[in-house]
């Protein structure tokens, strides 16, 4: 296959998970490949000089609402331990 997808995540990210568990279906209607690129958002955060999502923040906690929608909506399995996540600087 040429021109595969390249597909940049992060392991600890809800919208990493949610984008992977649909990125297989655009890749085989056009015939693709995934090319699979994890990295570390919080080293990029890091180097940027953003801050994370922080929890008890309305920004915080809009991002749980949010992430659980993004789940329901594409069918992945729910999300877990959101509030552990943001806790830890999301």
């Amino acid at each position: 296959m040429h021109n595969p997808i390249e597909f940049f995540f992060d392991f600890s990210s809800p919208y990493g998970y949610c984008a992977s568990e649909q990125i297989n279906t655009p890749a085989s209607k056009h015939s693709r490949a995934v090319m699979w690129r994890p990295f570390l958002l919080g080293a990029m955060m890091k180097i940027s000089e953003r801050k994370p999502l922080a929890s008890g923040t309305q920004v915080g906690d809009y991002s749980v609402h949010d992430f659980t929608r993004c789940a329901q909506y594409w069918g992945a399995d729910r999300l877990e331990h959101l509030d552990q996540w943001l806790s830890k600087g999301g």
